[in-house]
């Protein structure tokens, strides 16, 4: 019972770690550009008062009262600008190219996996957590295919530990049925 607590608190901060990515309005076309990671926004060369949006926020607001892209318009950062507007065309090159083509986030299966872990088979049921906690991680790094990947993997081994028990189950029973009958046979 213990390892499974800890595995869930596991991965509940696996997921508490994983970076927001955020939609921005481009002042001069006035279109909404992104996903973006802080780090990409950084190299956009984003202004203060530039509108920004993330899942868990409940409206657009400035970059700078966004306390994760805080750091971004602090002076004291040292950034080459040179290396910031050539980063800048080529992410927004790539973003142009990608933004027609984005696709909805896979299935996790994280609670399914915890279930799994929890009342059928806590060893498949743990590698079922480990895959369902990539799964957002990796889309959020823009690898869609592996993100399809781990979905697909976690989805798998949630149901090897749900099966896993029926299979125990029916062994159970076949064995108990075998020794009712050797019994009424003495």
């Amino acid at each position: 019972m213990c390892i499974i607590i800890i595995l869930i608190f596991v991965a509940l901060i696996n997921k508490n770690f994983i970076m927001k990515n955020y939609f921005y309005i481009d002042k001069t076309t006035q279109q909404q550009k992104g996903p973006y990671s802080p780090e990409q926004l950084k190299l956009l060369n984003l202004q203060p008062n530039t509108m920004v949006w993330s899942t868990g926020m409940e409206n657009w607001a400035e970059a700078q009262t966004v306390k994760e892209l805080a750091h971004l318009f602090n002076k004291n950062s040292a950034t080459n600008q040179q290396q910031v507007l050539n980063n800048a065309d080529c992410i927004e090159n790539q973003k142009d190219h990608n933004l027609h083509t984005v696709k909805p986030i896979p299935k996790n299966w994280l609670v399914e996996s915890i279930l799994s872990a929890v009342l059928c088979c806590p060893p498949f049921g743990i590698v079922a957590i480990v895959y369902a906690t990539k799964v957002e991680s990796y889309y959020n790094l823009g690898d869609y295919e592996s993100a399809e990947d781990a979905s697909k993997k976690a989805k798998m081994w949630t149901f090897i530990a749900a099966g896993s028990i029926v299979a125990f189950a029916i062994i159970y029973f076949i064995i108990i049925l075998v020794v009712i009958l050797i019994a009424n046979i003495q």
